[in-house]
């Protein structure tokens, strides 16, 4: 949900807009494919995922604001047949880089009153490519915004 002044409550919206800023940086960061969710097969690297992974809300102040954790995983998948060392540093170039690009507008276009990439774990995962389990280097970034917005009220409340 978008409130008045552009911020959401939404970690649906959150995660599309960071699917938007991968998008944009596709190209220029060498990504194939982008994907909502993560996915079981991966036909071709290097692959983006956006994984939502919710939000947490708080009140803050009256009448009925809050505050909205939103939170997004940015999985990239990397295999190529090439030495295994040489995959795991392009995957974790690509994190970096992809950071930056996250790192270019903190407010997400007016979404969130701030956001940032909070880590970068990097390690393997297995998933199928065709018929057959394969051994992905990957690199996930964890995102986080937070909003403030007003909740609704219904007439005559605390009067």
């Amino acid at each position: 949900m978008t409130a008045p002044g552009g911020a959401t409550d939404s970690f649906y919206v959150f995660a599309k807009a960071l699917q938007s800023i991968a998008e944009a940086a596709k190209q220029d960061l060498g990504i194939i494919d982008i994907w909502y969710g993560d996915q079981k097969q991966i036909p071709r690297t290097p692959t983006l995922c956006i994984v939502p992974d919710g939000k947490t809300r708080e009140i803050e102040g009256a009448p009925r604001r809050s505050r909205n954790s939103l939170k997004c995983y940015m999985v990239l998948y990397h295999s190529k047949v090439q030495d295994v060392q040489k995959n795991s540093e392009e995957v974790d170039q690509l994190a970096e880089a992809l950071e930056t690009e996250v790192h270019k507008d903190p407010t997400l276009g007016g979404l969130v009153i701030h956001s940032l990439v909070s880590s970068i774990d990097a390690g393997e995962i297995t998933r199928l490519v065709n018929t057959t389990t394969t051994l992905f280097r990957a690199s996930r970034l964890t995102v986080e915004g937070l909003s403030k917005t007003l909740l609704p009220m219904s007439p005559g409340y605390n009067q």
